[in-house]
C-alpha cells in the first residue's frame, strides 16, 4: 500500500468517527423522555392508571395520553390559560387550575369556569368528587388563600393562610392539610382550611429558602418538603405532626411524590432524583441540562411520570431502577481500565466497559471536544468489579465526543 492510499483510508476513518455518535440517548436510569408534540411548558402531570394520564401547559390547553405517556392529544380548552395544576379522584372526575380559571372534567368533557379576577390559582387537589382545595394568590393584596369547594367546584369559599409566599398545598384528608412556602415555612390546618398554624421555624438554617413542594404518604406518614436550598430539607414520619431538618444536596426542587418508602423529586437542570430508603440517600436519574422538570407523579413504586419545559414527559416503569445497562460481572478486576466503546461507529447503541479493582465513588462523564460536559452517566458508589454500560439512541448532535472514567485518583479518557 502506498502513502496516498494510507491518507485516503485515514480520511475515511475520520469521517466515520465524526458520524459515529449520531443520536445518543444518555440516561442515568430507566427514565425515557418523550416530546408530546409541543414546545410549551408543561406544569403538572397526573395519571389515573398505567395508561391514562393528563398534562397541563402554559397557553396551550390540557393534554391527554391513553397509552402510558407515549402519545398525547391536545384539548384546547382554556388555551389562553397558564394551567398550573391538575388532579383527579377517578376516571370520571378531575380538575385543573390556572390564572383565575378552573376546568372541571366530568368523564367526557372539560368545562371551564372563571373565579374572581383577583385570584391567581397555583395548585388544586381533589379529596373526593365533591371536596376540592386550591392554593390561590390574591393579586389585590398579595396574600395567599386556601380556596375550598364542597360541591365539585361550583361554589368556593376563601380562607387566609397567614404568613409567607406559599408554593404548594397538600391535604391528607378533608380536614388536615399543609401549605409550604418561602422562609422554609410549613403551615397546617386541621379544620378543613379555615385556620392555619405554622409548624416550622428553621429560617436560621435555611434563610428565605422556598419550599416548592410538600407531600405525605397517607398510609405510612412519611413525607417531605423540598425546595430551593441545596443543603437542607424537611422530613416527617408522623403524618406531618412534626418535621425534622435533614441534610440534602440538590437545589431548585419543583415537585415530589412519595410512594411507600420511595421518594421521587424533580427540579431545574433536568433533575429527577430518587430515594429508596426514606430520604437517607438519593440517586440522580437524568443528565444536567437547561430544561426544568416541573411536576412528578407516581402511579405506584415502579411507574412514575414527570413533565417539564419544551413539551417533555419522562417515564420509568421500574421505579428508576439502576442506571440503564450497568451490569456488574462477577469476575474480579485486577486494575483500573476503561475500554473502547463497541461498536464504534454505532447506530443506535454502543457498550462502554470498565474495570474497578476496588470499591469507591465513580464518575463516568461525556464531554465535547471543547471540554464542556454534556452528560454524567454515572456519579455514585460502585463495588469493585467489571462493568458494562449501554448507551441508547437519543438527540445528541453528530460530532466528536469523549468519555472519562474517574475513581479516586484514577482518571482516563477515551474518544
Amino acid at each position: 500500500m502506498n502513502v496516498n492510499n494510507k491518507k485516503i483510508m485515514m480520511k475515511k476513518l475520520q469521517i466515520i468517527i465524526l458520524i459515529s455518535v449520531l443520536s445518543i440517548n444518555y440516561s442515568y436510569s430507566e427514565f425515557t423522555s418523550y416530546n408530546i408534540g409541543t414546545t410549551a411548558t408543561l406544569n403538572s402531570i397526573y395519571f389515573i392508571n398505567s395508561l391514562t394520564g393528563y398534562c397541563t401547559a402554559d397557553n396551550s390547553g390540557i393534554y391527554r395520553s391513553t397509552n402510558g405517556g407515549i402519545n398525547w392529544s391536545l384539548n384546547t380548552v382554556g388555551s389562553s390559560v397558564n394551567w398550573k395544576s391538575i388532579n383527579f379522584i377517578n376516571s370520571n372526575s378531575g380538575m385543573a387550575a390556572g390564572n383565575n380559571q378552573v376546568a372541571i372534567y366530568s368523564g367526557t368533557v372539560w368545562t371551564v369556569t372563571a373565579l374572581s379576577a383577583i385570584y391567581d390559582l397555583r395548585k388544586i387537589q381533589m379529596i373526593s368528587s365533591s371536596a376540592v382545595y386550591a392554593l390561590c394568590k390574591n393579586l389585590a393584596t398579595n396574600d395567599y388563600l386556601c380556596l375550598k369547594s364542597t360541591n365539585s367546584g361550583i361554589n368556593w369559599s376563601a380562607y387566609d393562610i397567614p404568613g409567607t409566599d406559599y408554593k404548594d398545598i397538600f391535604f391528607l384528608n378533608s380536614n388536615t392539610g399543609f401549605a409550604s412556602g418561602q422562609n422554609a415555612t410549613i403551615t397546617r390546618t386541621t379544620n378543613g382550611g379555615i385556620n392555619w398554624n405554622e409548624l416550622t421555624d428553621f429560617s436560621n438554617y435555611m434563610g428565605d429558602n422556598a419550599l416548592n413542594s410538600i407531600r405525605i404518604n397517607p398510609s405510612t406518614g412519611l413525607g417531605f418538603a423540598l425546595g430551593v436550598d441545596p443543603f437542607y430539607a424537611y422530613k416527617t414520619t408522623n403524618h406531618g405532626a412534626n418535621w425534622s431538618l435533614i441534610s440534602f444536596t440538590y437545589p431548585q426542587i419543583n415537585g415530589l411524590t412519595v410512594s411507600g418508602n420511595k421518594i421521587f423529586a424533580c427540579g431545574d437542570q433536568n433533575l429527577i432524583i430518587r430515594s429508596s430508603n426514606a430520604g437517607v440517600n438519593w440517586t440522580r436519574h437524568t443528565s444536567p441540562q437547561s430544561n426544568s422538570i416541573n411536576s412528578i407523579f407516581s402511579v405506584d413504586t415502579n411507574l412514575v411520570f414527570a413533565c417539564g419545559n419544551n413539551g417533555t414527559v419522562y417515564k420509568t416503569t421500574n421505579g428508576g431502577g439502576s442506571p440503564v445497562g450497568i451490569n456488574l460481572q462477577t469476575t474480579n478486576a485486577d486494575e483500573y481500565e476503561l475500554h473502547q466503546n463497541y461498536p464504534n461507529p454505532f447506530n443506535p447503541n454502543t457498550i462502554i466497559s470498565f474495570n474497578l479493582p476496588e470499591s469507591g465513588n465513580v464518575k463516568l462523564t461525556v464531554f465535547t471536544i471543547c471540554g464542556k460536559t454534556i452528560y454524567e452517566i454515572i456519579d455514585k458508589y460502585l463495588n469493585a468489579g467489571n462493568y458494562n454500560f449501554e448507551f441508547k439512541a437519543g438527540n445528541i448532535s453528530s460530532g466528536v465526543y469523549f468519555y472519562r472514567l474517574q475513581s479516586g485518583s484514577y482518571s482516563i479518557t477515551k474518544k
